[in-house]
């Protein structure tokens, strides 16, 4: 029913509305929870400035040690820092998904400050995502297996892509829902009836199938970001890479998730060389988001090569 597939639509919106969340404060360790509301980064900002002015008054600025970063007197302090963000919090009619966006024309009503298309574009993709599960596959477990897989790669090519960090709360814990849905919904059955008991049901096997999903293509790719870093002596992927392919795994399973590695990997070389030429970067610094294609490259393989169905 069109019904369903338009409330489905309205609860993906609001589900990356959160993930907007997830993407700005997991990788500065701020809590998803606290506070409460939705804050505008840049009044935050503003207010932080004009609290340590007040704080460290004209003393000239501290003499950082190497590889120390900065610190705000008032960030650190959990009182000014709820005063901040209260003072910061964005009014409800301002919050709602994707039509806020589009009635304050892409600016923070306060301060002015051009909001970032990564939030719209989330909010519009996780929308888009669970329409069509519940399009392709019903109001049934497999439809929820999409969409809670759909909703892990946003966050994590977002997150990415802006931040260059792979969360483990998305990574570790897509593992886990990863195995978990694999006992009720197999990927693709391949060598667990081979080292699982059948007498041990349908359930034990479709969880060694999935675990092997995850361990063998993160286990090649760890293989070769050890290599890379004993040949070329600095790191050219980093442990969220591993963590999100092996995630990918116990999703699809062995055979889609190598193949999502080499569709990541291809796009990768080809787009991520075609970008570093372009903008005139530097090919031995530049840090790639290889998380970001990955995470395309599952999304594509789940939607258009069948890698989750029935």
């Amino acid at each position: 029913m069109i019904l369903y597939d338009i409330l489905a639509f309205l609860a993906g919106l609001l589900i990356g509305s959160f993930l907007n969340v997830c993407v700005f404060r997991l990788p500065r360790d701020l809590s998803v929870a606290n506070p409460r509301r939705s804050f505008c980064p840049e009044c935050a900002i503003k207010k932080f400035d004009a609290l340590d002015k007040e704080i460290l008054g004209d003393q000239p600025p501290k003499e950082l040690a190497e590889g120390e970063e900065p610190s705000s007197p008032s960030f650190d302090n959990p009182v000014s820092r709820a005063k901040v963000f209260a003072e910061s919090t964005i009014a409800w009619y301002d919050n709602i998904p994707l039509a806020s966006y589009l009635m304050l024309g892409g600016r923070c009503r306060r301060c002015g400050t051009r909001i970032p298309a990564r939030y719209p574009l989330v909010e519009l993709a996780t929308g888009a995502c669970f329409a069509f599960a519940v399009f392709k596959f019903g109001l049934t477990l497999l439809a929820f297996k999409y969409a809670i897989f759909a909703t892990i790669l946003i966050m994590l090519i977002a997150s990415d892509a802006e931040e260059r960090i792979l969360p483990d709360e998305f990574t570790k814990g897509g593992i886990a829902i990863g195995l978990v849905l694999a006992w009720f919904l197999p990927s693709e059955p391949l060598f667990g009836a081979f080292f699982v008991p059948r007498s041990w049901g349908a359930g034990p096997v479709n969880v060694f199938d999935a675990l092997l999903g995850a361990l063998v293509p993160a286990g090649a790719i760890w293989v070769v970001a050890r290599l890379y870093q004993r040949i070329r002596h600095r790191d050219g992927m980093g442990l969220g890479d591993v963590k999100m392919i092996a995630m990918v795994g116990a999703f699809l399973g062995l055979r889609w998730a190598l193949g999502t590695l080499i569709l990541a990997s291809l796009a990768g070389a080809l787009l991520g060389f075609g970008y570093i030429k372009l903008t005139g970067k530097d090919t031995a610094t530049y840090e790639l988001p290889f998380g970001s294609f990955i995470g395309a490259a599952a999304w594509f393989v789940a939607t258009f090569r069948g890698a989750i169905s029935v």
